[in-house]
């Protein structure tokens, strides 16, 4: 009896979430030759503000193209944290919201968190 689970923002309709269990389901039979009826689907759709990752709410991941410096300011201080000498890599996904595209974000990240970065690396002496 195989479970999948389908976490993304609310907002899609039930002919998308039927669509798309569709095709896991039949990824399933022909992939892992599990029986069509045993195939289990489940969508779970969250508010925006509801999803989190590193304690910072999904919307906020934008939020620095948008000059909310609270939300800059708080992904700058995160980001400082990790800076340290010893840390040869830091990878970070940016998260765009629907009309914005992702070098946008990216543009408005180095613009309005790295600045912010900088002074707090600079400020505790890492570099």
């Amino acid at each position: 009896m195989p479970v999948v689970r389908v976490s993304f923002y609310e907002g899609r309709s039930r002919e998308q979430k039927r669509e798309i269990a569709e095709a896991i389901t039949d990824a399933l039979v022909r992939v892992a030759g599990s029986q069509r009826e045993a195939c289990n689907v489940l969508f779970d759709c969250f508010a925006r503000e509801d999803w989190v990752i590193g304690g910072a709410p999904e919307y906020a991941r934008s939020s620095a193209k948008e000059g909310e410096s609270g939300d800059a300011e708080q992904m700058a201080r995160q980001l400082a944290r990790v800076l340290r000498p010893e840390v040869g890599s830091v990878t970070i996904r940016p998260h765009r919201v629907e009309g914005e595209s992702v070098e946008d974000v990216i543009r408005a990240f180095a613009a309005k968190v790295m600045p912010r970065v900088e002074r707090l690396t600079r400020a505790s002496g890492v570099r």
